[in-house]
């Protein structure tokens, strides 16, 4: 994961993860992987070139132990690729030599005649480490940035693979109408523009749906170029009534989209122009009153409270349904509803705020 001040931390986990979940050997049977305790650092070398043997993908090396690992990503074995590996460990004289066969479903390898090795998988063994490194760095939000786009990476890789199969009757249709291959570029364009009309057609819902309770307008950073489909158009910003204890709070309500998603939260006020933040004292308050309407996901420098999805995603397949103008209802109640906890969950801490100041005035 390139540079980190995490020391062994996640080759550690790596290992625990390949002890707890084992792997699966040639013939599909359960097989135990555990890596020996080095005392010392492991050795890490990719594609360790090794004359005679081949280039291996990883290769683990520390105390009386080597590990190589051949990672398959909708390729092909080399003739007698795992097998050369096996031979290149069996060299090293090292006590415990493993090799293990990293495919995105733990698919066995066609090259390793009689050896052994170990199958592991992206869709398993990878993520569930992923998963694991996120948990242990949830104080280092710089560093979680970096896995969780490791983890975009693996589940598009995991998505491709399972689409294959689903996509054959679209491929034998195009294949009775090549017409359809000659016009990709319009048929592209046709896709794109009605894209831009699912997200105007969203905005439009939301703001008729939610206008008998915000003042909507919209907003532009110069940085939010596409929101909604349009450039120079981005989040709506919700004000409520005058009544509502967020008329004083210091961030606004947003409801935005970005390239991973699409949804309402908090904003600091002034976000735009300074970048202002919201107080520490005050997120560490309402997080856990905002936890069960809150999206899991990281908090980010815009969205410090984190936000609640209105869309499962912002690909394709998640917009088609808006195309012809599918309704916006229930998407606009997880927006009264997400806001009206976020006005509960203000209101308490005013008044908590409160009764300190009072306790605090009756000390003096």
């Amino acid at each position: 994961m390139g540079s980190h001040d995490c020391g062994p931390l996640f080759l550690d986990l790596f290992a625990e993860t390949l002890r707890e979940l084992g792997g699966t050997d040639h013939d599909g049977r359960s097989c135990e992987i555990e890596l020996p305790e080095q005392r010392q650092n492991w050795r890490i070398q990719r594609e360790a070139s090794r004359r005679g043997f081949g280039q291996i993908d990883l290769l683990m090396q520390g105390a009386g132990v080597a590990v190589a690992i051949e990672n398959k990503i909708n390729a092909h074995d080399q003739e007698r690729q795992v097998e050369c590996y096996a031979d290149y460990l069996k060299s090293t004289n090292c006590a415990f030599q493993r090799i293990l066969y990293l495919t995105l479903h733990g698919h066995a390898s066609s090259s390793a005649g009689t050896r052994e090795y170990a199958r592991i998988s992206y869709s398993k063994h990878i993520m569930d480490w992923l998963h694991r490194c996120l948990d242990a760095t949830c104080e280092k939000p710089s560093i979680q940035v970096v896995i969780k786009q490791y983890v975009k990476v693996v589940n598009h890789l995991i998505g491709y693979s399972l689409n294959q199969q689903s996509m054959q009757p679209v491929i034998e249709i195009i294949r009775s109408n090549p017409g359809i291959i000659q016009g990709r570029n319009e048929i592209n364009k046709a896709v794109d523009a009605l894209i831009l009309e699912a997200w105007e057609n969203i905005k439009k819902q939301l703001c008729e749906g939610l206008s008998h309770r915000f003042k909507i307008s919209s907003n532009n950073d110069g940085f939010s170029d596409n929101r909604y489909g349009q450039p120079k158009r981005s989040a709506l910003v919700l004000t409520p009534s005058y009544d509502s204890p967020l008329q004083s709070a210091p961030f606004e309500v947003w409801i935005e989209r970005d390239m991973d998603g699409f949804g309402v939260g908090p904003v600091p006020r002034g976000y735009l122009h300074n970048r202002s933040k919201l107080d520490d004292g005050l997120i560490a308050a309402l997080e856990p009153m905002l936890k069960n309407v809150t999206d899991e996901g990281l908090p980010t420098e815009r969205f410090p409270l984190g936000w609640k999805n209105l869309l499962p995603g912002v690909a394709d397949q998640d917009l088609a349904p808006y195309v012809n103008g599918t309704d916006c209802a229930s998407m606009c109640q997880l927006v009264l509803n997400y806001v009206g906890a976020l006005e509960r969950a203000y209101q308490a801490w005013l008044e908590k705020r409160l009764v300190d100041c009072a306790e605090a005035d009756a000390l003096r």
